[in-house]
């Protein structure tokens, strides 16, 4: 009855469609913008190339080639989610207003990273049973510091990231409505601030290099920097040309800086871990220079190929958290001598199973979840499909 009773109070439209549904097409066409949605993607491909080469080192031509150097460290594209982050979350806020409810929007944030997110750790506490405590219950929301159940093995350690998004996700609005009362003066002043506090946590942490990776400490001014390319490009009027220069010019820069980092301070290394200090910051830097120009060039790729990036942009989140899971599942088969493979073919096989995995994940746990963040279940309204 109450289901029914909450239904008759929507408000119908001419055409027979509720007011409520038309709202969620609305807000689904504002947040599809399809340059980002490659951006996405590619953040997501960069962590994947990464630990496909960390784990199967000896693939021809990738693991040699310099103009790969990029790909080699893509950890890179942690920054390039948070940086977008920042992006996607002001430039709506820019076209919409601020989000009408507090309480409202954490739900829906809940909603969409939550439940796979639980899933992980369910996943990585059972790996870890006989380790179990019941302060490893804190550990669901919290997976960058300390000792995170997920951090224990590879197969669940890209979890690491969420809670970074989650701490985002709850300080934005905030920072989105003196960012409007005040402008790019603000964000300036908060990514200076960022700065000497990432100094003294460098100097005083036993692991700055860790700090500077892995904590909102390292990593906030990344998501600033993201909410600051978007209101450059809410309120620029420079022609398309003089962005797809910019265009040119930041994805050139963003080689080289893979060559640079690849050469004087890879993280896997204890090279250089003074330059980490400024790592994450110029990364932010960077991807806010590579999505403004993207966002603003007017590019249009190829059919296929803007659909193939949509559909990896879809499947990102999932791809993300389970690619390690694939990984070790190919790793698994080699090492207990089920399988023969060459490093190309193990690394071909297991890109190919995250992503059916990361497909599978996303129709059959983040795609129900959504439909409820966006209101479209109708409780008793539902009928069962064969």
């Amino acid at each position: 009855m109450m289901a029914s009773s909450a239904s008759n109070e929507k408000s119908v439209e001419p055409d027979g469609s509720s007011s409520a549904a038309i709202e969620g097409v609305k807000l689904k066409q504002e947040r599809h913008v399809p340059v980002l949605d490659h951006l996405r993607a590619l953040a997501a491909l960069l962590v994947l190339a990464f630990h496909l080469f960390i784990s199967f080192p000896h693939i021809p031509f990738f693991s040699s080639a310099e103009s790969f150097a990029l790909l080699r460290q893509g950890y890179v594209g942690v920054s390039l989610f948070l940086t977008l982050s920042g992006f996607l979350f002001m430039w709506l806020v820019l076209k919409r207003g601020l989000p009408g409810s507090y309480l409202g929007y954490i739900q829906k944030r809940l909603l969409r990273v939550g439940p796979l997110l639980v899933i992980v750790y369910v996943l990585a506490v059972s790996i870890n049973r006989d380790g179990f405590t019941p302060g490893d219950l804190g550990y669901l929301l919290i997976t960058n510091i300390g000792k995170p159940p997920t951090s224990a093995q590879f197969a669940t350690g890209t979890a690491w990231s969420i809670s970074l998004e989650l701490a985002f996700y709850i300080i934005f609005p905030l920072l989105a409505r003196f960012v409007l009362e005040e402008g790019l003066g603000y964000l300036g002043r908060l990514i200076l601030l960022c700065l000497v506090f990432k100094l003294a946590a460098f100097g005083l942490a036993e692991s700055g290099k860790l700090v500077m990776y892995s904590t909102l400490i390292g990593r906030m001014d990344q998501f600033l920097w993201g909410m600051a390319a978007a209101v450059i490009a809410f309120r620029s009027g420079l022609r398309v040309v003089y962005w797809r220069v910019g265009l040119v010019f930041a994805i050139s820069s963003l080689i080289v800086y893979g060559v640079w980092l690849e050469r004087h301070a890879p993280y896997q290394s204890g090279v250089n871990e003074w330059a980490w200090v400024l790592i994450p910051t110029v990364e932010g830097v960077l991807f806010a220079l590579l999505i403004i120009c993207s966002f603003r060039s007017e590019l249009v790729l190829w059919r296929w190929f803007d659909h193939s990036l949509s559909w990896i942009a879809l499947i990102s989140y999932s791809l993300f958290l389970l690619h390690p899971l694939a990984i070790e599942l190919v790793r698994v088969l080699i090492k207990r001598g089920t399988i023969q493979l060459t490093d190309g073919v193990a690394a071909a096989m297991a890109a190919v199973l995250a992503i059916l995995l990361a497909a599978l994940s996303y129709r059959t746990i983040e795609a129900p979840f959504m439909r409820l963040r966006l209101g479209r279940s109708a409780g008793s309204n539902l009928q069962p499909r064969g």
